[in-house]
């Protein structure tokens, strides 16, 4: 018999809980394919451990109602392989005070973030490392970004409070497009096999205080 994807929420305001009222509960009660919607909230969800294929969605970053609660978590954690092509949307990462924020373990094929506000708090580059089809959409980033030993990736309509790297202290990615973003800080570096155009840039090396 045919079997079909499951939508599952999660909400862990005590005033109106949800299905679920923590993340790890609802991914774990998931199967491949199915859709997790995060409700907004004033308490973090803690980690988004992705160990299958999976839809996140969350609030988005400026959620239009009175009370503006996001889907906050604290970091990204995918598995490569058993959770390609996921799609994540929509959060708000705070990271915790650990390096990154977003961390792929193996290699992952195909993966999606997109609207998700992605905080500086150590001041560590995000680091998307050996990922095949890669796509960061309409994202906000407050430190840089590196993509390092990626292939296929798209970047597009972001915008970067810092650099954007394609190789880092390890190996260089292949056949990038940057396009269509806006740049608040310096634009590029460490960069090769990138295609950068479409993209505006400003810089401002002063206060103006």
């Amino acid at each position: 018999s045919a079997t079909f994807a499951t939508i599952l929420n999660v909400n862990n305001n005590t005033i109106s809980p949800g299905q679920y009222t923590t993340l790890t509960a609802a991914i774990n009660a998931a199967v491949a394919g199915d859709t997790i919607l995060i409700a907004g909230s004033s308490t973090s969800y803690g980690p988004l451990n992705l160990t299958k294929r999976l839809t996140i969605l969350g609030t988005g970053y400026f959620p239009r109602k009175d009370v503006q609660f996001i889907s906050k978590i604290d970091i990204i954690n995918v598995t490569g392989g058993a959770a390609d092509n996921s799609i994540i949307k929509g959060l708000d990462i705070l990271t915790n005070n650990i390096s990154s924020g977003l961390n792929f373990s193996g290699n992952t094929n195909g993966c999606e973030i997109s609207r998700c506000f992605i905080h500086n708090v150590n001041g560590y580059p995000y680091t998307f490392q050996s990922i095949t089809n890669l796509t960061l959409y309409q994202n906000i980033f407050e430190n840089s970004v590196n993509i390092n030993n990626c292939n296929n990736v798209v970047v597009t309509n972001n915008i970067f409070n810092s650099t954007i790297f394609t190789s880092t202290g390890g190996t260089a990615s292949s056949n990038v497009i940057v396009k269509n973003n806006l740049f608040l800080g310096s634009v590029a570096g460490n960069t090769y096999n990138l295609l950068f155009s479409n993209n505006i840039c400003y810089y401002r090396s002063t206060s103006l205080n």
